[in-house]
């Protein structure tokens, strides 16, 4: 084989990307995820997808149809479409008692770890604000009083209303800083870092906290609404054989919506001074125009000092935590004036005929960061159950330095050298492919070139030439770029045993040519689980920045999104290497995030 056609093997593009994984509507875990949204519970819900569905083309980050994901024995937590279990490479779900996934806290042993240079749910609190770039600073703490009454023909109050006298209400706190906003409750402390991108959750006792993306957040009420409602075409969202819910309520639990909801509103002077509370106006929203208020808003009286960061970030916090209709929340945060009263319509599988929330400012306060308890608690890593505690280990281990410095383009050159001199001419050939995960394609031009393995390659189809093992390697690699997903994969499966570069190369190959060979293949080889096979190739070289980008599309396939930015922001944060291509797709999938879903965003987050 030639040195042109090694090359241009190795030049494979980049996965594209295309839609969102798409979620069974008839899956029942997905609708129990999609009723603790509509209901406002603070958790994240996790959702399961069928991969069938899985190729929306406008939204989706990743080509790659089909994902095999070892089947677990989770509840609601499980996600994805899972393999038949037969393989031996499958990664194995830890759970809790109940089905839940328990955080798995942070190795107690001593670590000299080196500043990461971007947040990943490794970094915890001793270096939070040192990695972020700048201290939290204080916040303005808002304390609300809320009813929760069923709803009737009157739809919802005036915000400025007076509460019913003798009804019971319940106390909720926000908060809200110049970069991030959040909750705290009897169930912990939720914080949306806006300067990170991260959300980070205290549990009800203080002792440890989560540090996940907010990204992953996101894509999981896009997933979970372009999947329930056909990517915003199904007017009715069915759940059972009786009940249904129109798109609008979806919207508003998912904060997501594919178009504008077309609502009319009216606006007058506030007529209820209550405290310190007085003056401002009154804005009500109608889906019709003979219907009753579907939401309500005093916004703008005296008594309210936030800042117009903080009154955006506030009203972002409660697009995550609230279910108002995102074209609402985008009229408040718009129109900068500060949130008095609130009142809005619930309607969900739980509360099929509907309920109304009422909420009024009871007085606000300073807050320090300080107080919120981090400092007394441990960092966790979050619960994700499809990827095996070895793989997290080994990322964790080269994010800190132990395992010593990543394989630099000379380092290559001379193991191939090696590999040339013992005449192992298809293991240099790995090597060479895996090179390119590390960083990224061959250049055109290899003279001068610091990446002097691609340099070699004209060496190595010569000392290579008549080698059957090399030819088969050599054949791969041609028939992966030629699309010919069945002869690629036959002429590597005898290396798949292999350790080192080498074999991790064999199984990156191997397992993406089984995802874009589709169903077919899968059905071939029911062995092979090319999500555990990329997990085993980044477990034996975790400094290949491309593997993170193709298992984490695995997992966005399978409707799992924590784990899947577990990996981007992981690759993305490594020591000694710059993001390729194909890894920096994730930069690309965040920016298209921000446009599907402005509302779950700050004001001026995509500027």
């Amino acid at each position: 084989m030639s040195v042109s056609t090694i090359l241009l093997a190795l030049s494979l593009a980049a996965t594209p990307p295309a839609g969102p994984s798409r979620l069974d509507p008839d899956d029942i875990e997905a609708l129990e995820a999609l009723l603790r949204a509509m209901d406002g519970i603070a958790e994240e819900q996790d959702a399961s997808v069928d991969e069938d569905d899985a190729a929306d083309e406008t939204t989706d980050p990743s080509n790659d149809r089909t994902s095999r994901v070892e089947d677990q024995e989770t509840t609601d937590e499980e996600a994805g479409e899972a393999g038949d279990g037969s393989g031996t490479h499958a990664p194995r779900a830890e759970t809790a008692a109940g089905g839940e996934v328990a955080p798995r806290p942070v190795p107690t042993e001593a670590r000299a770890a080196p500043l990461l240079r971007r947040m990943t749910p490794h970094v915890g609190m001793e270096q939070y604000q040192a990695v972020r770039g700048s201290g939290f600073g204080s916040a303005l703490a808002l304390n609300w009083r809320v009813t929760v009454a069923p709803l009737d023909d009157s739809g919802a109050p005036d915000a400025d209303a007076a509460f019913e006298e003798g009804a019971d209400t319940q106390s909720r706190t926000f908060f809200a800083g110049s970069s991030w906003a959040g909750e705290r409750s009897d169930s912990g402390v939720w914080i949306y870092d806006f300067e990170a991108s991260r959300i980070v959750r205290l549990d009800a006792a203080g002792s440890a906290y989560t540090n996940t993306s907010a990204f992953a957040a996101v894509r999981r009420n896009v997933d979970i609404y372009a999947a329930l409602s056909r990517g915003g075409q199904a007017e009715e969202i069915a759940f059972g054989p009786q009940t249904s819910f129109h798109r609008f309520w979806l919207e508003a639990a998912m904060g997501v919506a594919a178009a504008p909801a077309g609502l009319t509103h009216t606006t007058r002077p506030a007529d209820t001074e209550e405290g310190a509370l007085s003056g401002g106006t009154v804005t009500s929203w109608y889906r019709g125009e003979d219907s009753p208020a579907i939401a309500s808003a005093w916004t703008g009286c005296s008594g309210v000092e936030l800042s117009p960061a903080g009154h955006r970030n506030l009203i972002t916090a409660f697009a995550h935590r609230l279910a108002i209709h995102p074209d609402i929340l985008t009229a408040l945060r718009d129109g900068g004036e500060p949130v008095c009263g609130l009142s809005f319509t619930i309607i969900s599988p739980e509360s099929p005929q509907g309920r109304v929330e009422h909420w009024r400012l009871d007085g606000a306060e300073p807050l320090a960061f300080a107080s919120l308890g981090f400092d007394r608690a441990d960092l966790a890593l979050p619960g994700q159950d499809l990827i095996r505690s070895s793989l997290r280990e080994t990322i964790a281990s080269a994010l800190h330095g132990e395992l010593g410095d990543p394989p630099s383009p000379p380092d290559f050159m001379v193991e191939m050298h090696a590999l040339q001199n013992d005449g192992d001419y298809a293991g240099a050939m790995l090597t060479l492919v895996q090179e390119t995960a590390h960083f990224g394609l061959c250049p055109a031009e290899t003279i001068g070139s610091e990446r002097l393995a691609c340099a070699g390659a004209e060496r190595l189809a010569e000392a290579g030439a008549g080698d059957p093992r090399f030819e088969a390697v050599s054949q791969a690699t041609q028939a992966a770029s030629e699309s010919a997903h069945r002869l690629a994969v036959e002429q590597l499966l005898p290396y798949l045993d292999r350790e080192g570069h080498a074999g991790a190369a064999a199984r990156t190959m191997t397992a993406r040519q089984l995802v874009e060979w589709g169903e077919e293949g899968l059905a071939a080889y029911p062995d092979l689980d090319p999500a555990a096979l990329l997990a085993e190739a980044l477990e034996m070289d975790p400094f290949a920045v491309n593997n993170y980008w193709y298992l984490a599309a695995r997992y966005m396939a399978a409707g799992a999104p924590d784990e899947a930015w577990f990996l981007l922001d992981s690759g993305r944060a490594l020591p000694g290497r710059e993001p390729t291509d194909t890894l920096g797709q994730a930069d690309a999938l965040e920016r298209r995030l921000h446009l599907l879903a402005p509302a779950l965003f700050p004001g001026d987050a995509a500027q």
